[in-house]
């Protein structure tokens, strides 16, 4: 009954004490209290309150109303209990303690961000973190709860950043928030837990991996690899029925050296179900022993590719998985398997086509000038199926004229299989070369090429190579054939000119220049242009001073707010220039004695 007075009085103060008069709350509270008055005279004294600003007037009602206020409150007070119920037990010793150094206005954000959703928040812990925020204790719990954000990347920054940078104070309250038989959260909890701690009693690990949820059995699994005595442990776990078990605990047996994890290793290998998830493990392994019985173990799928026409599946799926395992190997023996491989025609199938770049990727990328020759001869192996891969080496071996001799051939002949691939090789390998400036020169002189190819590529009319291969200086029959592309585009919307103007400035930038302003004056005379490309927009940077009356004219003209706002910052990147030209003029004029 007090709230409920309290709650009518409280109304009141907000309202206003005119609006008490002929209350009908505080007349239905008045009879209830006046019954209860006998048991405790204290409420007869609220009832006679009540009744006194039930009754009062405009005059008299705010003092009617702060005396009635005044002894609700003194009433209430002495209702009430200060202290905890409960019995009281002495605080452990892993109850964290720490400093409170940041003023909590500065906090907010950060606890907000790792507590609650919603866009910006890995931002706003990023920050926290490099200042130093996470020293202050009010900031640790938060943090174990952001381990279960539904956004995996914020949850793995604290997970990797945040809760190493708390350090020990944050274990006490990941042990209390350990669930084993929780979800993803738990997972990254326990993971978090073995990093702050390191290696010590495992016990909590090997409950994890016998009891715990699918989660904590592979975070649990991934940790006792840090334990050579639970070898045993792992070895099971390795053949559980769940797939993310097996592989976490081969991955973890990596770490043991030990003939037992080797001979685990070679039968997951030799297992069409495990073959992939032995893979990273062996990559991983840097026992000499090991990769030797991988390489016998691929002789002899080797020897069953010679014994049928057409190779299984299964076997295919073995050979590419041993392939893969030795992708960090670089030993003499395992470049020589793989070249073998390369050389051998009942492997060099159809079938086998992502195994053969597999392998010739692995010779490309050990740089041993043996595996390089090799690669380079197979050009006209194998009805050039690994060609690209052969110019890859040349090109690493080769000088650049030798190059063109050997592989422009190829490109001539435009439509078969092995130009198609060659071209699109090429394209690849010279993405550099579309800049302007000191990034083109670096590509080329990191990448020479011989200067054959440029007239080669306009007569395949191969646009994108000839804009990358024209040089940085005039060249006539480069120039003509951008031109004309020029021509042909003719500034229509959904073309991109800035290939080809980008060739032009390299060539000539006065020309160059006058192209681009006769380029961006088309599109906006025809007055559908809503968007400007990023190219573009960078060339504009390069116009010279003398454009800049153009570009002010065209901005006028513009229909678009973001062509308009780009023609005006070109057009004073233009004027800049002219100052600057008159500045350094200025300097160089000396005073005539």
């Amino acid at each position: 009954m007090l709230t409920e007075l309290h709650e009518e009085v409280r109304r009141l103060f907000i309202a206003g004490s005119g609006m008490a008069s002929g209350d009908l709350r505080l007349r239905a509270l008045q009879p209830r209290l006046e019954k209860l008055a006998d048991a405790a005279p204290v409420l007869g004294r609220l009832a006679e309150g009540v009744q006194a600003l039930v009754e009062s007037d405009a005059e008299s009602s705010p003092g009617r109303l702060l005396e009635l206020g005044t002894l609700l409150h003194a009433v209430m007070y002495t209702q009430g209990r200060t202290d905890t119920q409960g019995e009281l037990v002495e605080a452990g010793a892993d109850i964290p303690t720490g400093t409170t150094y940041v003023p909590y206005r500065k906090l907010k954000p950060l606890i907000d961000a790792l507590t609650e959703r919603g866009p910006g928040r890995l931002e706003i812990i990023r920050s926290a973190l490099e200042e130093g925020l996470f020293g202050d204790i009010r900031t640790h719990r938060p943090a174990v709860i952001a381990l279960e954000d539904s956004y995996a990347e914020t949850a793995e920054f604290v997970q990797e950043r945040v809760l190493p940078a708390i350090g020990a104070p944050a274990v006490p309250l990941l042990l209390r928030e350990l669930n084993l038989q929780g979800g993803k959260a738990d997972g990254r909890r326990l993971l978090a837990i073995h990093r702050l701690q390191g290696p010590g009693d495992p016990s909590l690990y090997l409950t994890a991996l016998a009891e715990g949820a699918a989660e904590l059995q592979v975070a649990a699994a991934s940790i006792l690899g840090d334990y050579e005595d639970q070898e045993a442990a792992l070895l099971e776990a390795s053949r559980s029925r769940r797939k993310e078990l097996r592989e976490a605990a081969l991955l973890a047996l990596s770490r043991i050296p030990s003939t037992k994890v080797a001979d685990r290793l070679m039968e997951c290998l030799a297992s069409e179900k495990d073959a992939p998830l032995a893979v990273e493990p062996l990559r991983l392994s840097q026992d000499p022993a090991l990769t030797a019985r991988v390489l016998s173990h691929a002789e002899g799928l080797l020897a069953e590719f010679g014994g049928a026409e057409k190779p299984e599946a299964g076997l295919i799926a073995r050979m590419a998985a041993t392939v893969s395992s030795l992708g960090t190997k670089r030993e003499g023996d395992v470049l020589s398997f793989l070249q073998k491989l390369l050389a051998s025609p009942h492997f060099m199938k159809r079938e086998t086509g992502e195994i053969q770049e597999e392998a010739a990727g692995l010779l490309l990328e050990s740089g041993d000038p043996q595996a390089l020759g090799f690669v380079e001869s197979l050009h006209g192996e194998w009805n050039h199926r690994l060609i690209s891969f052969a110019l890859r080496a040349a090109l690493r071996r080769l000088p650049p004229e030798a190059v063109y001799e050997r592989y422009a051939p190829y490109v001539q002949e435009k439509k078969t299989a092995a130009a198609k691939e060659l071209l699109q090789t090429i394209r690849r390998l010279t993405t550099g070369l579309s800049r302007i400036g000191d990034g083109a020169r670096e590509a080329r002189e990191a990448q020479p090429w011989d200067d054959r190819w440029l007239p080669l590529f306009i007569r395949l009319d191969e646009e994108e190579l000839v804009c990358r291969f024209v040089p940085e200086a005039p060249e006539p029959e480069a120039a003509a054939y951008v031109l004309a592309k020029l021509d042909e585009q003719g500034g229509r919307r959904g073309n991109n000119p800035a290939p080809l103007l980008t060739a032009l400035f390299r060539m000539d930038e006065a020309l160059a220049s006058e192209r681009l302003l006769h380029v961006i004056e088309q599109r906006t005379l025809a007055g559908s242009w809503w968007y400007i490309e990023y190219d573009l927009q960078r060339l504009l940077q390069e116009l010279p001073a003398s454009s800049a009356d153009r570009l002010e004219r065209l901005a006028g003209q513009a229909k678009n707010e973001g062509i308009r706002r780009a023609l005006e910052e070109a057009a004073l990147v233009a004027r800049n220039k002219e100052h600057g030209s008159k500045g350094e003029a200025d300097k160089g004029e000396g005073i005539e004695s």
